[in-house]
C-alpha cells in the first residue's frame, strides 16, 4: 500500500465514518478510543488533567495537530488562539462550533504544516501521529519541532510501541496454538476500514528531536477500552480497580511508561 493510498483511506475513514455522530451524540472515532461506560469517566478525567501543567504558560497560539472534531480545548485557555490542523473538513467544521471566533481551522497535512517557524507556544497531538506511516511520522514529528517556539512545549499521546508488539507477539501465539484463525471483518462498518497506526518505540522520539531538545516519556493511559471493557466490572469492584490504576500511573508515571497503553511524549525547545 502506497504512502498515497493510505492516506486516502484515512481521510476516508474520518470523512465518511469518524466524525459521524450516533444517536448518543457520540463520534464513531470517540468510541473507537473511549470506553463510555460512566464508571471510567474519572479514569479518563485523570489522564486528561495530569497534562495540565504542559500549558501553563501565556501565548498567542496553540497548536492542535489532527485535532479532528475534538479539540483539545482543556489545554489552550493560556492562549489567544486555538489553532486546528486536519486533512478531514468534517472534523475541523466540528472544531470550529465549539471554538468560536477562538478556533482557527486549517485543512492541512501534518507533514507539511503551512506556518512560519516558531509560530506557537505550545500545542499538542493526540491520537494522531501514530496512523501516518513511519516516514511521515519523521517529517510530521520535525513540523511539530520547527513550528514550536523556544522554550514552548508540544505534547504527543502516542500508542505504545512495546505493548503493540507484545500484543502482536501474543497473538501469533494464540494462533499457533489453538489454530484460530480471526474473521477477515469483525467490524460494524466493513466499507470503512479501521485507520492504520504505526507505533515507533519510545527511544525513536529523542533519537529524531536530537540532544537539543528536552524529552519527556510517560504513561499516559494504562488501559485501552478493549481491556477495561472486559475485564473492569461495572461495579464498586470497578470503581476500586480504576482508583488503583490512577493512582499507580499519577505516582510512576515513568516507572509504568513501557506498560501503558499509550504513553505521553512531551518536548520543550531549548
Amino acid at each position: 500500500m502506497t504512502t498515497q493510498t493510505i492516506s486516502q483511506t484515512i481521510q476516508a475513514h474520518y470523512e465518511k465514518y469518524g466524525w459521524r455522530r450516533r444517536e448518543s451524540g457520540d463520534f464513531e472515532d470517540f468510541l473507537l478510543l473511549i470506553d463510555n461506560r460512566p464508571l471510567m469517566r474519572p479514569y479518563y478525567e485523570h489522564s486528561y488533567r495530569r497534562l495540565d501543567h504542559y500549558f501553563e504558560t501565556n501565548g498567542n497560539y496553540f497548536l492542535d495537530a489532527g485535532s479532528g472534531g475534538n479539540p483539545a480545548q482543556e489545554y489552550s485557555g493560556q492562549f489567544k488562539k486555538h489553532v486546528c490542523v486536519d486533512f478531514a473538513l468534517a472534523g475541523l467544521l466540528e472544531s470550529k462550533q465549539k471554538l468560536g471566533n477562538k478556533g482557527l481551522c486549517v485543512v492541512a497535512d501534518l507533514a507539511h504544516l503551512p506556518f512560519k517557524d516558531n509560530s506557537f507556544a505550545g500545542g499538542i497531538s493526540a491520537n494522531s501521529l501514530y496512523h501516518l506511516p513511519p516516514d511521515r511520522q519523521t517529517l510530521a514529528l520535525a513540523e511539530y519541532h520547527r513550528t514550536m517556539q523556544s522554550h514552548a512545549t508540544f505534547v504527543i499521546i502516542y500508542i505504545s510501541g512495546y505493548v503493540l508488539g507484545l500484543g502482536k507477539i501474543g497473538r501469533n501465539l494464540w494462533r499457533k496454538l489453538t489454530g484460530y484463525q480471526p474473521p477477515l471483518a469483525i467490524q460494524q462498518n466493513p466499507d470503512i476500514s479501521t485507520p492504520p497506526c504505526w507505533a515507533m518505540l519510545p527511544g525513536w522520539f529523542s533519537q529524531q528531536l536530537g540532544p537539543q531538545t528536552e524529552v519527556e516519556l510517560t504513561t499516559y493511559r494504562l488501559l485501552h477500552r478493549h481491556i477495561s471493557s472486559r475485564f473492569i466490572p461495572n461495579s464498586s469492584l470497578g470503581e476500586q480497580i480504576l482508583a488503583g490504576l490512577t493512582w499507580l500511573e499519577a505516582t510512576f508515571p515513568k516507572l509504568l511508561m513501557p506498560f501503558g497503553y499509550y504513553v505521553t511524549v512531551a518536548f520543550r525547545k531549548k
